[in-house]
């Protein structure tokens, strides 16, 4: 059985560069945006929602980005072209 090993934020501490603290601090107010939304989402506002999906595009394309810069990072679904994810789910699921 495999080993789960828990990070924890302070045992990154010496190993972020300044630009990666930059892109986590990018990140977070992002985040902090979309929870805002997500709050306006519960008044009932009526842009909110076009808002909170732009808003989640967003931090998708963020973190596409940062994985890009990183050679030894590999996230299957920003390695592969669109159309080809689209039709392996569409073939499993018709079978």
């Amino acid at each position: 059985m495999a080993e789960r090993i828990t990070l924890h934020a302070s045992d990154l501490d010496g190993f972020l560069t300044d630009e990666d603290q930059r892109a986590i601090d990018e990140v977070a107010v992002m985040y902090g945006k979309s929870m805002a939304l997500c709050r306006k989402m519960e008044d009932r506002s009526p842009d909110a929602q076009a808002l909170l999906a732009q808003s989640a595009r967003d931090i998708g394309h963020r973190f596409e980005a940062i994985c890009r810069g990183e050679d030894r990072i590999h996230v299957y679904s920003f390695e592969t072209p669109a159309t080809g994810s689209t039709e392996r789910t569409k073939a499993r699921s018709a079978t």
